[in-house]
C-alpha cells in the first residue's frame, strides 16, 4: 500500500488508517508513506519510507496506491513510476476528480472544470496512472462516469463506496452547559475550498438574520485556502455576522466529536463536485447530525433525500430554506440523523467494505 497516513491531517490519510486497520486482519500488508516513523498500528502491518520501495516491491504480490488531491508532485506519483519496472499488479484507488490543487482553483473562474483542467499539465500524468494501473477504485458513479467520459477504459473501474468505523461518535453526548449560548448551533467540517460555495451559506444565514430572526451559531472546522478565508472573512464583516460565524481550523477526534454532538444541523455545501466521496460527509451521517447538502455529484448516491438527509439545489436561498426546515421540526432532524446513522451502519461499514476489497485482490491471486 502507498499512500498518506496519520498524523497527516487530511480525510484520506484517516481513510487509509481505517482501512489497512481492517485489512490487516485478513492479509500482510507493507505500507510505503513519506513519514520516517509511524507507530506500529496492527502486527500485520509493516511501515516503511517510500524510498525503500524496492524492498517493499520484492515482497509483494501486488500494490494498491491511494492518490487524493494533489499527489503528482509528491511520492505517490514518484513511486508509481518506480513500480512499472516491477511485474506486479497495481490498484489505484482514485479519491478526487481533480488531482492537483490548480485544478480547484480553477472553479473560481470557470462554471465547469472541463475545460480548464483539459490544459492542464495534470492531464498527462492522470491518464499516465489510469493507463498503466490494472484497476482504478473510485467512490462513487459519478466520479466513474467523468472517468470513463474523459479517459475510457472502462474495463478498469470499480466502484466500492467509502468506508466508515461505526460506533466512531457513539461514545461522544451533547454538552449539558450553555456552551453555545442557546444558539442553534450549524457546522460543516472539511477544507475550505472556493469550489465549495461557502459564501452561499453565509448569504443564506444573512437571510435567515433578516426574515427569521433566530439566534444561531456557524462553526467551520477544517483548514482553508487563504485567498478564500480572506474573501469570506470581508463577507461576513459585510453582512455583519462576526459573532455567529466562526472558523476553528483543524481540530482533534474529541473536540470534532464534540462539535457534531451539540449540531443541530451539519451542511455539507459544494457548488462542483471534484471528489468521488467526501469523508467529511460521512462523519457527518455517522454522528447522528441531520445533514443538509447541496444536490451536486456523488450526494445523492450517500444521501437519500428527505430519509437519511436533505439535498437543495446550491443557492443562498434554497439553503435558507433546507436550514428553516430543519430548525423548525425537532422529529424531522432526530429522525433523519438516526436514519442517516443507520444506513452507514449498512453500507459503509469496514467489515462489509474491506470484503470488497479482498475480492478485487483475489482476482489478481488466481
Amino acid at each position: 500500500m502507498v499512500g498518506s497516513f496519520p498524523p497527516n491531517p487530511s480525510g484520506i490519510a484517516d481513510y487509509n488508517y481505517y482501512m489497512t486497520e481492517e485489512l490487516a486482519k485478513k492479509i500482510e500488508i507493507i505500507y510505503l508513506t513519506n513519514q520516517k516513523t509511524i507507530s506500529p498500528v496492527n502486527s500485520n502491518i509493516e511501515f516503511r519510507h517510500f524510498s525503500d520501495y524496492d524492498t517493499a516491491f520484492r515482497k509483494s504480490d501486488m500494490i494498491h496506491f491511494q492518490f487524493g488531491n494533489n499527489p503528482f508532485d509528491s511520492f505517490v506519483l514518484t513511486t508509481f513510476k518506480k513500480s512499472l519496472n516491477y511485474p506486479l499488479p497495481k490498484i489505484s484507488t482514485l479519491h478526487d476528480m481533480n488531482l492537483m490543487d490548480l485544478g480547484t482553483m480553477s472553479l473560481i473562474f470557470f462554471k465547469k472544470n472541463d475545460v480548464f483542467f483539459k490544459i492542464l499539465p495534470i492531464w498527462k500524468p492522470l491518464n499516465f496512472v489510469i493507463k498503466n494501473s490494472n484497476k482504478i477504485i473510485i467512490h462513487s458513479n459519478y466520479a466513474k462516469n467523468y472517468f470513463l467520459k474523459n479517459f475510457g477504459y472502462p474495463e478498469k473501474f470499480n466502484v466500492i463506496l467509502h468506508g466508515m468505523p461505526v460506533n466512531i461518535y457513539d461514545q461522544y453526548h451533547p454538552k449539558n452547559k450553555n456552551t453555545f449560548d442557546d444558539n442553534f448551533l450549524i457546522s460543516s467540517f472539511g477544507y475550505v475550498y472556493p469550489r465549495k460555495g461557502y459564501e452561499d451559506i453565509i448569504k443564506a444565514l444573512k437571510l435567515i438574520q433578516e426574515k427569521e430572526q433566530i439566534q444561531f451559531k456557524y462553526i467551520i472546522i477544517g483548514g482553508n485556502f487563504r485567498p478564500y478565508q480572506y474573501y469570506l472573512d470581508l463577507l461576513i464583516a459585510k453582512y455583519n455576522l462576526k459573532n455567529s460565524i466562526s472558523f476553528v481550523g483543524y481540530v482533534n477526534k474529541d473536540e470534532l466529536g464534540s462539535y457534531f454532538k451539540n449540531s443541530q444541523i451539519f451542511i455539507q455545501p459544494r457548488k462542483h463536485a471534484s471528489e468521488g466521496c467526501s469523508g467529511s460527509l460521512l462523519h457527518a451521517l455517522m454522528s447522528k447530525i441531520p445533514v443538509l447538502a447541496s444536490d451536486t455529484g456523488y450526494h445523492s448516491e450517500y444521501i437519500i433525500n428527505n430519509k437519511t438527509g436533505l439535498l437543495v439545489k446550491h443557492s443562498p436561498e434554497n439553503i435558507m430554506k433546507g436550514i428553516m426546515e430543519l430548525h423548525n421540526n425537532k422529529e424531522m432532524r432526530i429522525d433523519i440523523g438516526n436514519n442517516a446513522y443507520n444506513w452507514c451502519k449498512e453500507n459503509l461499514d469496514w467489515k462489509i467494505v474491506i470484503k470488497q476489497y479482498i475480492d478485487l485482490y483475489e482476482e489478481f491471486s488466481r
